[in-house]
Protein backbone atom coordinates (compact mmCIF):
# COMPACT_ATOMS: atom_id res chain seq x y z
CA UNK A 1 0.00 0.00 0.00
CA UNK A 2 2.64 2.49 0.97
CA UNK A 3 4.78 1.89 -2.53
CA UNK A 4 1.45 2.21 -4.17
CA UNK A 5 0.85 5.88 -2.38
CA UNK A 6 4.32 6.40 -3.40
CA UNK A 7 3.89 5.95 -6.98
CA UNK A 8 0.94 7.87 -7.17
CA UNK A 9 2.57 11.25 -5.34
CA UNK A 10 5.38 10.65 -8.18
CA UNK A 11 2.80 10.85 -11.14
CA UNK A 12 1.38 13.82 -9.36
CA UNK A 13 4.86 15.43 -9.28
CA UNK A 14 5.40 14.64 -12.57
CA UNK A 15 1.80 15.48 -13.79
CA UNK A 16 2.42 19.01 -12.51
CA UNK A 17 6.03 19.65 -13.67
CA UNK A 18 4.48 18.34 -17.35
CA UNK A 19 2.18 20.93 -16.76
CA UNK A 20 4.29 23.72 -15.79
CA UNK A 21 6.65 23.56 -18.36
CA UNK A 22 3.54 23.43 -20.75
CA UNK A 23 2.19 26.97 -19.61
CA UNK A 24 5.78 28.35 -19.51
CA UNK A 25 6.13 27.11 -23.05
CA UNK A 26 2.14 28.45 -24.19
CA UNK A 27 3.16 31.96 -22.74
CA UNK A 28 6.71 32.16 -24.66
CA UNK A 29 4.76 30.83 -27.76
CA UNK A 30 1.73 33.28 -27.28
CA UNK A 31 4.18 36.41 -27.09
CA UNK A 32 5.99 35.48 -29.85
CA UNK A 33 2.30 34.79 -32.00
CA UNK A 34 1.28 38.38 -30.22
CA UNK A 35 4.80 40.06 -31.54
CA UNK A 36 4.27 38.39 -34.92
CA UNK A 37 1.00 39.90 -35.38
CA UNK A 38 1.26 43.41 -34.01
CA UNK A 39 4.32 43.47 -36.72
CA UNK A 40 2.27 41.85 -39.50
CA UNK A 41 -0.63 44.36 -38.24
CA UNK A 42 1.61 47.44 -38.65
CA UNK A 43 2.43 46.02 -42.30
CA UNK A 44 -1.05 45.47 -43.53
CA UNK A 45 -2.02 48.67 -42.01
CA UNK A 46 0.28 50.92 -43.97
CA UNK A 47 0.69 48.90 -47.46
CA UNK A 48 -1.54 50.09 -49.81
CA UNK A 49 -1.17 47.34 -52.34
CA UNK A 50 -3.87 44.76 -52.37
CA UNK A 51 -1.78 41.63 -53.70
CA UNK A 52 0.84 41.93 -51.06
CA UNK A 53 -1.65 41.43 -48.42
CA UNK A 54 -2.86 38.69 -50.19
CA UNK A 55 0.42 37.19 -50.28
CA UNK A 56 1.06 37.63 -46.70
CA UNK A 57 -1.85 36.66 -45.85
CA UNK A 58 -1.76 33.15 -47.54
CA UNK A 59 1.74 32.65 -46.11
CA UNK A 60 0.95 33.47 -42.66
CA UNK A 61 -1.67 30.82 -42.87
CA UNK A 62 0.91 27.98 -44.66
CA UNK A 63 3.58 28.70 -42.12
CA UNK A 64 1.25 28.48 -38.61
CA UNK A 65 -0.33 25.34 -40.24
CA UNK A 66 -3.85 26.75 -38.75
CA UNK A 67 -6.91 26.35 -40.80
CA UNK A 68 -7.48 30.01 -42.06
CA UNK A 69 -10.38 31.29 -44.30
CA UNK A 70 -7.84 33.88 -45.89
CA UNK A 71 -10.44 35.26 -48.29
CA UNK A 72 -13.07 35.90 -45.55
CA UNK A 73 -9.99 37.84 -43.62
CA UNK A 74 -9.25 39.94 -47.18
CA UNK A 75 -13.05 40.64 -47.59
CA UNK A 76 -13.38 41.96 -44.55
CA UNK A 77 -10.45 44.06 -44.73
CA UNK A 78 -11.59 45.07 -48.37
CA UNK A 79 -14.78 46.06 -46.83
CA UNK A 80 -13.41 48.45 -43.87
CA UNK A 81 -10.58 49.80 -46.25
CA UNK A 82 -13.36 50.60 -48.89
CA UNK A 83 -15.47 52.58 -45.83
CA UNK A 84 -12.44 54.66 -44.78
CA UNK A 85 -11.98 55.54 -48.64
CA UNK A 86 -15.39 56.27 -49.38
CA UNK A 87 -15.61 58.14 -45.92
CA UNK A 88 -12.59 60.71 -47.13
CA UNK A 89 -13.90 61.07 -50.54
CA UNK A 90 -17.28 62.07 -48.83
CA UNK A 91 -15.58 64.73 -46.60
CA UNK A 92 -13.78 66.12 -49.69
CA UNK A 93 -16.89 66.44 -51.81
CA UNK A 94 -18.52 68.52 -48.39
CA UNK A 95 -15.26 70.49 -48.24
CA UNK A 96 -15.17 71.32 -51.41
CA UNK A 97 -19.07 71.99 -51.99
CA UNK A 98 -18.45 74.34 -48.50
CA UNK A 99 -15.10 76.11 -50.30
CA UNK A 100 -17.55 76.33 -53.54
CA UNK A 101 -20.61 78.08 -51.71
CA UNK A 102 -18.65 80.33 -49.49
CA UNK A 103 -16.12 81.52 -52.41
CA UNK A 104 -20.20 82.42 -54.29
CA UNK A 105 -21.32 84.01 -51.09
CA UNK A 106 -17.78 86.12 -50.62
CA UNK A 107 -18.11 87.71 -54.59
CA UNK A 108 -21.86 87.73 -54.69
CA UNK A 109 -23.80 91.46 -54.51
CA UNK A 110 -27.35 89.85 -54.82
CA UNK A 111 -28.82 90.03 -51.07
CA UNK A 112 -31.75 87.79 -52.71
CA UNK A 113 -29.36 85.26 -54.56
CA UNK A 114 -27.51 84.41 -51.39
CA UNK A 115 -30.71 84.17 -49.35
CA UNK A 116 -32.14 81.70 -51.92
CA UNK A 117 -28.58 79.72 -51.06
CA UNK A 118 -29.22 79.36 -47.53
CA UNK A 119 -32.81 78.40 -47.56
CA UNK A 120 -32.24 76.05 -49.77
CA UNK A 121 -28.88 74.73 -47.75
CA UNK A 122 -30.68 74.85 -44.42
CA UNK A 123 -34.31 75.57 -44.61
CA UNK A 124 -34.27 78.19 -42.62
CA UNK A 125 -32.20 81.49 -41.66
CA UNK A 126 -32.48 80.42 -37.92
CA UNK A 127 -30.74 76.54 -39.12
CA UNK A 128 -28.07 78.77 -41.02
CA UNK A 129 -27.33 80.62 -38.17
CA UNK A 130 -26.93 77.98 -35.57
CA UNK A 131 -24.60 75.73 -38.00
CA UNK A 132 -20.94 75.79 -38.01
CA UNK A 133 -20.53 76.76 -41.69
CA UNK A 134 -24.28 78.32 -42.36
CA UNK A 135 -23.28 81.11 -39.57
CA UNK A 136 -20.40 82.27 -42.09
CA UNK A 137 -23.21 82.19 -44.88
CA UNK A 138 -25.26 84.73 -42.81
CA UNK A 139 -22.67 86.85 -42.14
CA UNK A 140 -21.47 87.01 -45.69
CA UNK A 141 -25.18 88.27 -46.64
CA UNK A 142 -25.07 90.86 -43.79
CA UNK A 143 -22.58 92.96 -45.92
CA UNK A 144 -24.33 95.68 -47.71
CA UNK A 145 -27.41 94.84 -46.16
CA UNK A 146 -30.50 97.63 -47.00
CA UNK A 147 -33.02 98.60 -44.09
CA UNK A 148 -35.33 96.64 -45.67
CA UNK A 149 -33.65 93.60 -46.23
CA UNK A 150 -32.48 93.79 -42.59
CA UNK A 151 -35.99 93.95 -41.34
CA UNK A 152 -36.89 91.38 -42.95
CA UNK A 153 -34.03 89.28 -41.34
CA UNK A 154 -35.14 90.71 -37.41
CA UNK A 155 -38.47 89.34 -37.77
CA UNK A 156 -37.21 85.62 -38.91
CA UNK A 157 -34.80 85.53 -35.50
CA UNK A 158 -37.56 87.11 -33.18
CA UNK A 159 -38.21 85.29 -30.08
CA UNK A 160 -34.84 83.30 -30.79
CA UNK A 161 -32.35 86.18 -29.39
CA UNK A 162 -30.70 84.44 -26.51
CA UNK A 163 -30.92 80.62 -28.28
CA UNK A 164 -28.52 82.73 -31.00
CA UNK A 165 -26.44 84.70 -28.73
CA UNK A 166 -25.63 81.43 -26.31
CA UNK A 167 -24.73 79.49 -29.32
CA UNK A 168 -20.95 78.84 -29.80
CA UNK A 169 -21.81 79.98 -33.85
CA UNK A 170 -24.94 82.25 -33.52
CA UNK A 171 -23.12 84.75 -31.46
CA UNK A 172 -21.05 85.56 -34.31
CA UNK A 173 -24.26 86.82 -36.72
CA UNK A 174 -25.84 88.57 -33.80
CA UNK A 175 -22.17 90.47 -33.12
CA UNK A 176 -22.15 90.83 -36.70
CA UNK A 177 -26.17 92.72 -36.95
CA UNK A 178 -24.95 95.00 -34.52
CA UNK A 179 -21.43 96.13 -36.20
CA UNK A 180 -23.24 96.98 -39.95
CA UNK A 181 -26.86 97.65 -38.78
CA UNK A 182 -27.82 101.05 -37.41
CA UNK A 183 -28.07 101.43 -33.96
CA UNK A 184 -31.83 101.88 -33.96
CA UNK A 185 -32.39 98.63 -35.41
CA UNK A 186 -30.42 96.21 -32.70
CA UNK A 187 -33.02 97.60 -30.01
CA UNK A 188 -35.15 94.40 -30.13
CA UNK A 189 -32.23 92.51 -29.13
CA UNK A 190 -32.49 94.13 -26.16
CA UNK A 191 -36.13 93.70 -24.98
CA UNK A 192 -35.43 89.84 -25.92
CA UNK A 193 -32.37 90.06 -23.07
CA UNK A 194 -32.91 92.56 -20.63
CA UNK A 195 -35.24 90.03 -18.47
CA UNK A 196 -31.89 87.76 -18.09
CA UNK A 197 -28.99 90.26 -18.64
CA UNK A 198 -27.54 88.85 -15.92
CA UNK A 199 -27.44 85.11 -17.41
CA UNK A 200 -26.41 86.49 -20.52
CA UNK A 201 -23.49 89.04 -19.62
CA UNK A 202 -21.87 85.88 -18.05
CA UNK A 203 -22.52 83.76 -20.62
CA UNK A 204 -19.09 82.73 -22.21
CA UNK A 205 -20.59 83.74 -25.71
CA UNK A 206 -23.32 86.35 -24.61
CA UNK A 207 -20.48 88.66 -23.32
CA UNK A 208 -18.77 89.22 -26.37
CA UNK A 209 -22.80 90.61 -27.49
CA UNK A 210 -23.51 92.90 -24.67
CA UNK A 211 -19.66 94.02 -25.19
CA UNK A 212 -20.53 94.72 -29.05
CA UNK A 213 -23.65 96.65 -27.41
CA UNK A 214 -21.85 98.61 -25.33
CA UNK A 215 -19.23 99.80 -28.57
CA UNK A 216 -22.14 100.70 -30.47
CA UNK A 217 -25.33 101.17 -28.34
CA UNK A 218 -23.83 103.64 -25.63
CA UNK A 219 -26.45 106.24 -25.98
CA UNK A 220 -29.74 104.67 -26.73
CA UNK A 221 -31.79 104.48 -23.77
CA UNK A 222 -32.84 101.38 -23.38
CA UNK A 223 -29.43 99.84 -23.70
CA UNK A 224 -28.28 102.88 -21.05
CA UNK A 225 -30.94 101.42 -19.05
CA UNK A 226 -29.90 97.92 -19.15
CA UNK A 227 -26.19 98.61 -18.45
CA UNK A 228 -27.40 100.56 -15.61
CA UNK A 229 -29.08 97.48 -14.44
CA UNK A 230 -25.57 95.30 -14.58
CA UNK A 231 -23.88 97.89 -12.41
CA UNK A 232 -26.23 97.54 -9.78
CA UNK A 233 -24.05 94.71 -8.85
CA UNK A 234 -20.21 95.87 -9.86
CA UNK A 235 -18.56 93.70 -7.40
CA UNK A 236 -20.31 90.32 -8.41
CA UNK A 237 -19.30 91.40 -12.18
CA UNK A 238 -15.49 92.23 -11.56
CA UNK A 239 -15.04 89.36 -10.06
CA UNK A 240 -16.84 86.46 -12.29
CA UNK A 241 -14.52 85.20 -15.00
CA UNK A 242 -17.01 86.58 -18.44
CA UNK A 243 -18.95 89.31 -16.68
CA UNK A 244 -15.48 91.43 -15.79
CA UNK A 245 -14.86 91.76 -19.71
CA UNK A 246 -18.46 93.90 -19.84
CA UNK A 247 -16.69 96.32 -16.86
CA UNK A 248 -13.72 96.95 -18.92
CA UNK A 249 -16.20 97.92 -22.17
CA UNK A 250 -17.91 100.16 -20.14
CA UNK A 251 -14.53 101.66 -18.91
CA UNK A 252 -13.38 102.10 -22.60
CA UNK A 253 -16.63 103.02 -24.11
CA UNK A 254 -19.51 103.91 -22.08
CA UNK A 255 -20.79 106.78 -20.57
CA UNK A 256 -19.31 109.06 -17.19
CA UNK A 257 -21.82 107.79 -15.43
CA UNK A 258 -21.93 104.46 -15.52
CA UNK A 259 -17.75 104.90 -15.21
CA UNK A 260 -18.53 106.80 -12.15
CA UNK A 261 -20.36 103.65 -10.57
CA UNK A 262 -17.47 101.25 -11.65
CA UNK A 263 -14.71 103.65 -9.55
CA UNK A 264 -17.01 103.85 -6.78
CA UNK A 265 -17.24 100.23 -6.01
CA UNK A 266 -13.10 99.95 -7.22
CA UNK A 267 -12.68 102.77 -4.69
CA UNK A 268 -14.82 101.25 -2.16
CA UNK A 269 -12.82 97.52 -2.61
CA UNK A 270 -9.25 99.39 -2.48
CA UNK A 271 -10.16 100.88 0.98
CA UNK A 272 -11.02 97.66 2.34
CA UNK A 273 -8.00 95.57 1.21
CA UNK A 274 -5.95 99.00 2.80
CA UNK A 275 -7.59 98.71 6.22
CA UNK A 276 -7.60 95.24 6.56
CA UNK A 277 -4.33 94.93 5.48
CA UNK A 278 -4.64 91.94 2.64
CA UNK A 279 -1.49 91.20 0.68
CA UNK A 280 -3.70 90.04 -2.35
CA UNK A 281 -6.00 91.39 -4.89
CA UNK A 282 -8.27 89.61 -7.58
CA UNK A 283 -6.78 89.55 -10.92
CA UNK A 284 -9.67 91.01 -12.70
CA UNK A 285 -9.53 94.02 -10.37
CA UNK A 286 -6.04 94.29 -11.47
CA UNK A 287 -6.78 94.73 -15.19
CA UNK A 288 -10.26 96.86 -14.55
CA UNK A 289 -7.98 99.54 -12.64
CA UNK A 290 -5.37 99.23 -15.02
CA UNK A 291 -8.60 100.02 -17.66
CA UNK A 292 -9.14 103.14 -15.26
CA UNK A 293 -6.45 104.16 -15.37
CA UNK A 294 -5.77 104.33 -19.53
CA UNK A 295 -8.85 105.26 -20.55
CA UNK A 296 -10.80 107.49 -17.64
CA UNK A 297 -10.61 111.25 -17.52
CA UNK A 298 -8.15 112.48 -14.93
CA UNK A 299 -10.95 114.01 -13.04
CA UNK A 300 -13.39 110.75 -13.04
CA UNK A 301 -9.85 108.15 -11.86
CA UNK A 302 -8.55 111.40 -9.57
CA UNK A 303 -9.97 109.87 -6.37
CA UNK A 304 -9.32 106.32 -6.50
CA UNK A 305 -5.44 107.53 -7.70
CA UNK A 306 -5.28 109.83 -4.63
CA UNK A 307 -5.82 106.69 -2.54
CA UNK A 308 -3.94 104.22 -3.94
CA UNK A 309 -0.80 107.19 -4.12
CA UNK A 310 -1.53 107.85 -0.36
CA UNK A 311 -1.10 104.43 0.34
CA UNK A 312 2.01 103.16 -2.37
CA UNK A 313 3.90 101.12 -0.21
CA UNK A 314 0.18 98.84 0.66
CA UNK A 315 -0.14 98.81 -3.14
CA UNK A 316 3.23 97.71 -4.62
CA UNK A 317 2.92 95.04 -1.45
CA UNK A 318 -0.36 93.97 -3.31
CA UNK A 319 0.67 94.81 -6.82
CA UNK A 320 4.06 92.93 -7.27
CA UNK A 321 3.90 91.42 -10.69
CA UNK A 322 2.23 94.48 -12.16
CA UNK A 323 4.19 96.88 -12.93
CA UNK A 324 2.40 99.00 -15.13
CA UNK A 325 -0.21 100.64 -12.25
CA UNK A 326 3.05 101.54 -9.76
CA UNK A 327 4.84 102.82 -12.84
CA UNK A 328 1.78 105.32 -13.21
CA UNK A 329 1.35 106.00 -9.75
CA UNK A 330 5.17 107.03 -9.21
CA UNK A 331 5.13 109.38 -12.14
CA UNK A 332 2.51 111.52 -10.47
CA UNK A 333 3.90 114.20 -8.44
Amino acid sequence: MTSNMCETDNTRYNSEKINKSRRRNNRKTNKIETNKIEVTYEYMLHEQDYNKKYEMTSNMCKTDNTPCNSEKINKSRRRRDNRKRNKIETNKIETNKIDVTYEYMLHEQDYNKKYEIIIHEYGSILNAILNSNGCHYVQLMLDNISNNDAYKLMQEIHGNVQIIIKSLYGNYVIQKMINVLPPSMCLFMIDEIYDDIFEIVCNKYGCRVVLRLVEHLTYELKASAMFEKILQKPIMMCNHLYGHYFIEGIIEHGLTIHKEMIINAIYIYITEIINEKKNIIHIHYVSIIEYILMYCKAIEKEKLVKLMKDNIEIIQNILRKDKFIIRYLNSIN
